[in-house]
């Protein structure tokens, strides 16, 4: 039996990569970094798809539906599902999806009821910390609390402060629509009810043991000891403020906020993702030095094809050498496909570079503005 065989197969996608990971049956095999990402309920569902490209569906032996696909920006493809409400259900399917597809990171991404009274409706809350409520013990004093939680780690926290500090995911919705809505990296509470109320028992409890949670909801917490029980794979949850958390969740609803909360939510979450560069999926120092050599003094059809790597978000450097190259460079071909490579790469770094980028022909300027207005940002 070889390795693979050993592993789980699903539908036609039995080959494995070096981690492991299912490919497509055509042997052709595909690095780029993968990410599962997890949602409850059909319009957060909805939310993900919006920003995915080359959509295709998978089936588990045991039903599951998974969606793959890749960003629109940036080298990531996904692995996108549905867990239905509830925490246990998101543990069972969490663990389904990381087992079958060994990503690089896991998210889950939709809304949440507000507990902070500085946030609004459509505000983004990336969890730093998730509690799990109903852990605890009923005696005959009532119920106490044996909290049980779960914290992000240091580098994709400091990567989620930096996009909320940003604002960069405002832009980031495939409706074009700039998102009105601040984001906030804070402790989230994960229970096994909805709250609907500001004086019922878990409200209290949430305000007496559980203050420094921003917002509710009912799924992070079995997505996060299903990412632990992995290898302590990251799972980064991501809540739009859809409602209260009071008596007026019905009304909420009418108004839209549940789509306009899971869509905050998935345009900062596809955002994050562009910030991120797994370790495997980096280049080695040498092949770095290659790609830049050709870059600056290749032959055109080099400096295309190296423009074009450094495109895929494997270089660490690509952002200032893809400047480099464009000052330097005077082909126009050659400095197009600079430009295209920025507006691939689609982070921070490279959406600053096409800020600062001074074109010399009309073309340029053209290219520059078309890759800025992805992301709704005006070229001067």
């Amino acid at each position: 039996m070889t390795p693979s065989d050993s592993r789980p197969t699903i539908g036609r996608y039995r080959h494995t990569d070096q981690k492991g990971r299912i490919l497509d049956e055509d042997n052709v095999v595909d690095s780029a970094p993968l990410a599962v990402v997890l949602t409850a309920i059909a319009v957060e569902y909805e939310a993900v798809r919006e920003h995915l490209l080359d959509v295709r569906e998978q089936v588990h032996p045991a039903g599951t539906i998974f969606t793959l696909g890749r960003l629109r920006r940036g080298p990531w493809r996904i692995v996108l599902a549905r867990t239905g409400q509830g925490n246990s259900p998101a543990a069972v399917l969490a663990e389904r999806a990381i087992a079958s597809y060994r990503p690089d990171l896991a998210l889950f991404v939709g809304v949440a009821g507000r507990l902070h009274l500085d946030l609004e409706l459509g505000d983004v809350v990336v969890a730093k910390k998730i509690y799990a409520i109903h852990s605890g013990k009923e005696n005959d004093t009532g119920f106490q609390p044996r909290p049980v939680t779960w914290q992000l780690d240091h580098g994709h926290l400091q990567r989620a402060e930096r996009v909320a500090e940003s604002g960069a995911w405002r832009n980031a919705r495939p409706d074009r629509r700039r998102a009105e809505a601040r984001a906030v990296v804070r402790a989230i509470a994960s229970g096994e009810v909805v709250l609907d109320s500001v004086v019922s028992s878990l409200a209290q409890l949430c305000k007496r043991q559980y203050d420094d949670a921003a917002a509710i909801e009912m799924e992070g917490a079995g997505a996060a000891v299903a990412g632990q029980l992995n290898d302590s794979l990251p799972m980064v949850v991501i809540r739009g403020i859809s409602d209260y958390a009071d008596s007026r969740k019905e009304a909420t609803g009418r108004g839209g906020w549940q789509e306009q909360a899971s869509r905050n939510a998935a345009a900062f979450a596809m955002t994050l993702l562009t910030e991120f560069r797994p370790a495997h999926w980096a280049t080695s120092s040498g092949a770095a030095r290659a790609i830049e050599a050709d870059l600056m003094s290749g032959s055109a059809d080099k400096q295309i094809t190296a423009a074009d790597a450094l495109g895929s978000g494997r270089f660490e450097n690509a952002v200032p050498v893809l400047e480099q190259g464009f000052q330097e460079i005077f082909d126009p071909d050659v400095s197009l496909r600079i430009i295209v490579a920025l507006g691939r790469l689609g982070n921070s770094a490279a959406r600053e570079a096409l800020r600062t980028l001074n074109p010399r022909y009309p073309i340029e300027r053209l290219a520059i503005r078309e890759a800025l207005e992805e992301w709704q940002e005006p070229f001067e």
